[in-house]
């Protein structure tokens, strides 16, 4: 073929229109979605979207969700419930960190050798005591240390207890009173007894202070019954697992990848519910894949998209498991990997991750020829989706090499002459040259 043959080439391909509106229509079905990542500290909090319990519980990511206002409704036992509003746009990947308000407190006594926690008696030294928030009274004696719970209700009880018996006196005054001076306006008891209705009216007072006493009485011996707390060792205290990743993370970059585990694995073994538990099983997860244990890797790393999608984490996860795939040559599956990336990370960008997959899909022609227009489509969509890409032209040649390998040196030669050969490096131009030649084009 010669500059000079009198053949009317289209300016853009068919197969290049096709993927074009395509991607136009998957475009605009990916935009009517919207994504939403829900994360806890703690984490492991049972999530009501709309009214509706998850079976995820946090962190999860929501990929289904119609724009608009939804609901949600954070709960986790030892915690406030959390509720919000949200409003979602399509297309939107939003993030949602909720930090809940815990129901207790937790005093450390690590100086206290006797310890009595409402009447019960317990170790003091290194265990931690989470007791629900109230008011507490702390007496010292020389048995130790005492913690008493205050109910609300033992103020008004103690006040009651006074008020009740001097009511109760002042009516038996005013019954003398009536008994030995009788009054004209009074309710008669007896043919020979009558009260007056200052004396009655006593009488009611004191009646309703006793239904009161009684009726914080009873409300104070149910919250008694309800009354309880925990104990952990201070070992397993969610600031302790901060302590063991600190370690992990120090260790890792110092190179020590052994000892790095142990501590991760730690935070792994005895802090499920602390925010930095994926953390560590990503950082597991990433030492395993680097010292070739990838049937390790892939377990930690899908338990990581599973159940644990933190959006700094998730995208990482899914490229590592491309990662692993593409090794064990599994080509269609590091693909898919790919494709469920949401790019709530910034690390990644779109481009970049089509690229990779239009790599792979070259990787897997080495195998089976028959994939070139598999390849000749990744190249293409990314001629189309990416227009102002610095490297244009490396995709125009790509798609035209692939398309002269399978035959179509029409398509080949129409993107070929898309190219400026003066604005490409050295190495580009080189490759633009042979296939210039290989397509009988002249220079």
């Amino acid at each position: 073929m010669t500059r000079n043959r009198k053949v009317r080439i289209p300016r853009f391909p068919l197969l290049t229109l096709l993927c074009f509106f395509a991607l136009q229509a998957t475009s605009v079905e990916a935009q009517e979605l919207a994504y939403l990542f829900v994360s806890t500290n703690p984490i492991n909090a049972d999530v009501l979207l709309d009214g509706e319990p998850l079976q995820e519980k946090t962190p999860l990511l929501l990929r289904d969700l119609a724009a608009g206002k939804h609901s949600l409704e954070i709960r986790k036992q030892g915690y406030m419930t959390e509720r919000r509003e949200i409003e979602l746009r399509s297309g939107d990947i939003e993030t949602f960190d909720i930090e809940l308000a815990s129901l207790y407190f937790s005093p450390l006594l690590p100086e206290e050798e006797g310890l009595t926690i409402y009447g019960a008696e317990e170790e003091g030294g290194e265990t931690l005591y989470q007791l629900p928030q109230g008011s507490y009274s702390f007496k010292r004696d020389e048995e130790g240390l005492h913690i008493d719970p205050v109910f609300p209700q033992d103020g008004w009880i103690r006040g009651l207890n006074l008020a009740a018996p001097l009511s109760l006196a002042f009516c038996a005054v005013l019954t003398l009173h009536d008994y030995f001076y009788p009054k004209r306006a009074s309710v008669r008891i007896t043919e020979h007894f009558s009260l007056s209705p200052a004396t009655l009216s006593a009488y009611g007072l004191t009646l309703t202070l006793i239904s009161f006493d009684i009726a914080l009485y009873s409300k104070r011996s149910r919250a008694k019954k309800t009354f309880s707390y925990s104990a952990i060792p201070q070992e397993q205290a969610l600031h302790s697992g901060k302590e063991h990743y600190e370690r992990a993370e120090n260790l890792l970059a110092l190179g020590q990848l052994e000892e790095a585990l142990r501590f991760y694995t730690r935070v792994l073994e005895g802090y499920r519910d602390s925010p930095l538990y994926p953390y560590a099983l990503f950082k597991t997860a990433r030492i395993h894949f680097l010292t070739g244990e990838d049937s390790l890797a892939t377990i930690e790393f899908n338990l990581i998209a599973g159940h644990y999608p933190l959006p700094d984490l998730y995208d990482k996860v899914q490229r590592g498991l491309a990662g692993i795939l593409l090794r064990r040559k599994a080509y269609r599956e590091s693909i898919e990997q790919l494709q469920a990336m949401v790019f709530a990370d910034p690390l990644y960008a779109e481009e970049e991750i089509e690229l990779l997959k239009a790599e792979i899909l070259e990787s897997w022609f080495a195998e089976d020829p028959t994939k070139v227009t598999e390849v000749v489509d990744a190249y293409n969509s990314l001629v189309m989706r990416y227009p102002d890409s610095e490297s244009m032209d490396l995709y125009r040649y790509k798609a035209a090499y692939y398309l002269y390998l399978g035959g179509r040196d029409a398509e080949a030669v129409e993107l070929l002459v898309s190219i400026d050969p003066a604005g490409v490096d050295e190495d580009l131009g080189q490759k633009l040259r042979d296939l210039r030649r290989s397509l009988g084009v002249e220079e």
